[in-house]
């Protein structure tokens, strides 16, 4: 199992702020953002747990958790990913087997 702790601070993070009054065309009103710079301080953790069932059969899970906040207006920072979960098993070949060299692999994530 790993484990691994991060927090950034970043000035002048620039990213889109929704804007509260949506864009009216004909078609309808659409959402409409702006480019804002602010102060954000990024936190989180990446958790990465691995299980060997045999010699050739491994599931891997993975989690990233982080929470974005606006330092400058004192709100936490909208359309950053909370939680990042991804899996993924591997098959590994025996050594002396007619597919020595082959590794195979699939996952998903969210």
């Amino acid at each position: 199992m790993d484990i691994g702790l991060y927090s950034n601070r970043i000035d002048n993070y620039i990213y889109l702020q929704p804007d509260s009054v949506p864009i009216v065309r004909q078609r309808g009103a659409f959402p409409a953002y702006s480019y804002n710079q602010v102060r954000a301080i990024f936190r989180g953790a990446d958790v990465t747990v691995r299980y060997s069932v045999s010699t050739r059969l491994t599931f891997t899970s993975r989690t990233s958790l982080l929470v974005a906040y606006d330092r400058t207006n004192g709100a936490y920072l909208v359309y950053i990913p909370p939680i990042i979960p991804t899996m993924d098993c591997a098959t590994h070949s025996a050594a002396g087997s007619r597919w020595a060299r082959s590794d195979f692999r699939g996952g998903m994530s969210a």
